[in-house]
């Protein structure tokens, strides 16, 4: 691919895509287990802060898991790999405290499956013909 069309779908499936995913299936799930588990009085030590980390993951996974078993290509084996991704990616907030953290890495893993070309890859939206 080449040309504006190319720049198009960096713009989109990349940058725009990869921003909003990130929010969607990496902070926001985090975000909310936080404010959940803030009020209590466990949350001030270190393995209740090890606990809600936890599961704000899982809370993570299981968001992933189901947006992306809403796509036929996904209902198989391959859906492993996008949980793995994403465990990485939800991380990176989890341990920085920084959301940027995941909504940056998930937009860069987006725009670098770009330039690999929407056909060679997982990591983007569905190109139905």
């Amino acid at each position: 691919m080449k040309g504006l069309p190319f720049y198009v779908d960096i713009i989109w499936f990349g940058i725009a895509y990869g921003i909003i995913d990130g929010l969607l299936l990496n902070v926001m799930p985090v975000v909310i287990v936080l404010n959940i588990f803030s009020e209590y009085y466990f949350f001030g030590n270190l393995s209740g802060q090890i606990l809600i980390g936890v599961i704000a993951l899982v809370a993570s996974l299981l968001v992933t898991l189901f947006y992306h078993l809403g796509y036929p290509e996904f209902r198989n084996k391959s859906v492993l790999f996008v949980l793995l991704g994403n465990t990485i990616i939800t991380l990176t907030f989890i341990l920085s405290g920084n959301p940027l953290a995941a909504v940056l890495t998930h937009m860069i893993m987006h725009v670098a499956a770009v330039f690999r070309g929407p056909e060679t890859t997982i990591q983007l939206p569905p190109h139905y013909q």
